[in-house]
């Protein structure tokens, strides 16, 4: 059993890391966000529920030829984009989706960078998965497994 100085010493140990639990427990949750962020965008919509947008006419020619959809923007064409879909940590707190494929700058600066992101529907079922992680996290400082 753990003295009260022990507990004490690792909720402060909580307090000083949680910053980078958040990170940690975001990472762990990320293939549940990716796979939303790519279906959302397979969808056509932004993380604020806005569609992406609405191809140019040339676009539409060419994506009609090789059998896809034309109604809304998707931001597929090969795949590539989303299949390299991630969450980056720009910094020990601060971790964002976003795609390491070439063609990532480019649509951002086109489409805006509320590609990336989940809206509330998404949201939900992800918050849920990365609570967990979060708690787990917590649970193995406060209980001295970490």
């Amino acid at each position: 059993m753990a003295t009260v100085t022990e507990i004490r010493d690792r909720f402060v140990k909580i307090g000083q890391s949680i910053g980078s639990l958040f990170v940690h427990a975001f990472k762990e949750s990320e293939p549940v966000a990716i796979d939303a962020n790519v279906e959302q965008m397979l969808s056509g919509k932004k993380a604020d529920g806005s569609q992406i947008g609405e191809y140019a006419q040339m676009t539409i020619n060419i994506r009609k030829s090789m059998n896809k959809q034309t109604d809304f923007v998707d931001l597929y064409f090969t795949g590539e984009f989303q299949e390299n879909i991630k969450f980056t940590e720009i910094t020990a707190e601060y971790a964002e989706l976003t795609s390491t494929d070439w063609k990532a700058n480019k649509l951002t600066q086109v489409y805006g960078k509320d590609i990336f992101g989940l809206e509330k529907s998404n949201m939900k079922e992800y918050s849920i998965q990365w609570i967990n992680e979060l708690v787990q996290k917590i649970k193995s400082i406060i209980y001295g497994s970490d």
